[in-house]
């Protein structure tokens, strides 16, 4: 009796190694990937474009950020009568905001942010200061560029604990920007130092 149980362990030892060999030489099956979409790309390029700004900045809360702009923040009049909006970091240009008036409360704005973003568009400042930030979009239509191309468009979007930037792309999918402490001072910044002075 003891032979045949050893005899079965040892059949049952090597028929594991066997098995373990057999799946040891299956071919594993890889997942299958695919080639990102062209607006996958575009996506992905924006969002490091953001990065490249957002990393540039050292700003650890709301406190400093408010604080930063008031410091960094340049605003002047060009000579076509527009308003010019530098924020300036160590000599860089972080972003630059041009707002020139066509007629009544329409305003054009082009920008740049540092990592190579730009906006284009047009706003009603005074509506949107009388609206307040809730209703920013309904007087707002900037589109974002990317490498020259229009990929998206800037949207604002409002929260218990304050505003939050949103690139909205036009298969209605959007990408918010939360980790920038800059955005709500600096929407604040503007609305109160520089829109509100149209």
């Amino acid at each position: 009796m003891t032979s045949f149980t050893t005899l079965l362990k040892r059949f049952g030892i090597i028929s594991i190694v066997l098995l373990g060999a057999l799946a040891c030489n299956k071919k594993q099956e890889e997942p299958t990937q695919h080639e990102p979409t062209e607006e996958e790309l575009v996506k992905l390029h924006l969002e490091a474009s953001f990065s490249t700004f957002a990393s540039k900045l050292d700003l650890e809360s709301t406190a400093d950020a408010k604080e930063y702009i008031v410091k960094n923040s340049v605003v002047s009049m060009g000579l076509d009568r527009s308003i010019l909006y530098n924020l300036r970091q160590n000599g860089e240009s972080m972003i630059w905001l041009k707002f020139r008036h066509v007629e009544g409360d329409n305003w054009q704005l082009d920008g740049d942010l540092y990592g190579g973003l730009e906006f284009h568009g047009t706003l009603h400042p005074l509506a949107m200061i009388l609206a307040g930030t809730k209703n920013w979009e309904k007087y707002a239509d900037i589109h974002v560029y990317d490498q020259g191309k229009d990929i998206a468009t800037l949207g604002l979007e409002v929260y218990d604990l304050g505003y939050v930037a949103v690139f909205r792309f036009p298969d209605g999918t959007s990408y918010s920007i939360t980790t920038v402490l800059l955005i709500e001072p600096l929407i604040d910044y503007l609305l109160e130092h520089v829109l509100s002075a149209q």
